[in-house]
């Protein structure tokens, strides 16, 4: 017989076993006992075609999980979990909300809704390995759910395995969007995330692994980057008990710290993110601006916490990688994060520090909401002159007066252009370029630390590559039209840009 012809043999053969089984209603062991005795009554499928059928199931799956749409008596499996899992795609590809009446070691029950006469019963085999339906209504006369339970963060990840090992950019929204179309499941953000973190971690190695290999990684950025500054910080505590317990890494590569020195402002956007999935750390970058006004990664580090410690600890290696002495005609520009203000005085006292705005609004300014006040506190930020900004914040007041006096406890000259000292050269009064560096790197913070230091590292040797094209191309337009001398060209400015070196 054809292979063709045997699935609808197979089929009506199953319709028409079932019409004669009769199907209970009550829970209790016993009756599930009596279930057991009638499945093992030589009623299982142990026939050619029924084999022919299995075979056919595992050796043609499909990438919408057809291969589960179908459930059919004597199905056998290795065991109890392999069941459930099959159990939750079967509910997943056909919509169906099913519940787990009985579970144990040896058997588990499922029915449907309320109303819905669909049945199923799975249990171990006496003297053999394995399980196999014993007791089954395939029938169901209740309408498809889109919030189905039953369907876990591990089904989720067992249909996007192949997915993700093909594309680990396939992102969470693309994920639901996924499900929600081929089969009108709607999925928590959070659930998907999960099991998108699972298969990540499968894929690429646990967590834990990569802190025990840190050490190694850190002597090999060494010596393939000569003159970087690579810190690794242990716990004292951990140490004095015999133990080595990481604390935080600081990363500054040598060709990042040339280009600062040769070519930026002395202008540094300050921020700190926190990682994803078990990683329960934080990232605190800085962050510089090149001359095509593109952000410009300075140095990034791993911490534990996001403190005054911290963030201490971190300026302290900058201002050596740097030498920035005491912070003289530096200006760094923060979100105000906890500790931070603390850390700059201390270790960069003559520093210059401004405030994001858009912070400064959304901490201050949260009772005293509307356009117009918003307006007033962007216009009074952006004033260059002292008199404008004066103007602007009366304007501010006469529409509510506390919004002024919460508004001044900022000191004007950290969040004002008309009181910018003209050393840094850049006018900018949000943190907008390190934010941009921060979802950048969204993918990398998913991932175990050693793969997301490699995949920042590499995404910003190919951003350097990448943007030291551009005034190159702009150097081949500017020859077609040569100046008539060399003091016009002076005047023009025209000069060979530095290369940037691979980190």
């Amino acid at each position: 017989m054809s292979m063709k012809n045997c699935v609808p043999n197979i089929v009506n053969h199953t319709e028409a076993y079932i019409s004669q089984v009769l199907v209970g209603t009550d829970d209790s062991s016993s009756e599930d006992e009596a279930e057991d005795q009638a499945g093992s009554d030589g009623l299982a499928y142990d026939s050619e075609e029924l084999e022919q059928f299995e075979a056919q199931r595992k050796k043609y799956p499909s990438e919408n999980l057809n291969e589960y749409k179908e459930i059919y008596k004597g199905m056998s499996f290795k065991n109890i979990p392999e069941a459930r899992k099959f159990m939750n795609l079967y509910s997943l590809v056909n919509q169906k909300k099913l519940k787990l009446v009985k579970s144990d070691k040896i058997r588990v029950r499922y029915k449907c809704v309320l109303g819905c006469p669909f049945k199923c019963l799975i249990s171990v085999e006496k003297g053999n390995e394995g399980c196999r339906v014993k007791t089954l209504d395939p029938t169901h006369d209740c309408n498809p759910t889109f919030d189905n339970s039953r369907v876990e963060y591990s089904t989720i990840a067992y249909y996007f395995k192949k997915k993700l090992q093909d594309n680990p950019k396939y992102k969470v929204k693309e994920m639901r969007a996924d499900l929600k179309n081929l089969f009108q499941l709607n999925a928590s953000k959070s659930k998907v995330k999960r099991a998108k973190g699972m298969i990540l971690e499968k894929l690429e190695g646990s967590f834990t692994d990569d802190y025990n290999k840190l050490e190694a990684y850190a002597n090999a950025l060494r010596d393939s980057n000569p003159g970087s500054d690579v810190v690794i910080n242990l716990s004292k505590e951990s140490l004095l008990q015999g133990k080595r317990k990481f604390l935080r890494m600081y990363i500054y590569f040598h060709a990042l710290k040339v280009g600062y020195k040769e070519g930026l402002r002395p202008f540094i956007g300050l921020d700190g993110i926190f990682l994803k999935w078990k990683a329960k750390r934080q990232l605190l970058v800085a962050v510089g601006q090149d001359n095509m006004n593109h952000f410009y990664p300075l140095a990034w580090v791993v911490v534990d916490r996001e403190t005054k410690r911290s963030w201490t600890w971190f300026l302290e290696l900058l201002h050596n990688s740097l030498d920035l002495n005491m912070g003289n005609g530096v200006t760094f520009m923060s979100d105000m994060q906890k500790g931070l203000m603390e850390a700059i005085k201390t270790v960069l006292p003559e520093a210059k520090h401004r405030f994001c705005v858009r912070h400064v609004e959304s901490n201050k300014c949260k009772e005293y909401r509307g356009l117009e006040m918003k307006k007033l506190l962007w216009w009074s930020a952006w004033a260059t002159y002292e008199e404008d900004f004066k103007d602007q914040s009366s304007k501010l007041g006469q529409l509510k007066e506390a919004a002024v006096t919460d508004l001044l406890k900022y000191p004007p000259q950290s969040w004002c252009r008309a009181y910018f000292d003209t050393v840094c050269k850049n006018q900018g009064v949000d943190n907008n370029f390190t934010e941009s560096f921060n979802s950048w790197i969204l993918e990398a913070r998913y991932k175990p630390i050693i793969k997301m230091l490699e995949d920042i590292r590499l995404k910003v040797m190919n951003q350097l590559r990448k943007h030291e094209n551009e005034p190159m191309n702009v150097q081949k337009v500017t020859k077609k039209k040569q100046p008539s001398n060399e003091n016009e060209g002076r005047h023009l400015g025209l000069r060979s840009q530095p290369k940037n070196k691979g980190l």
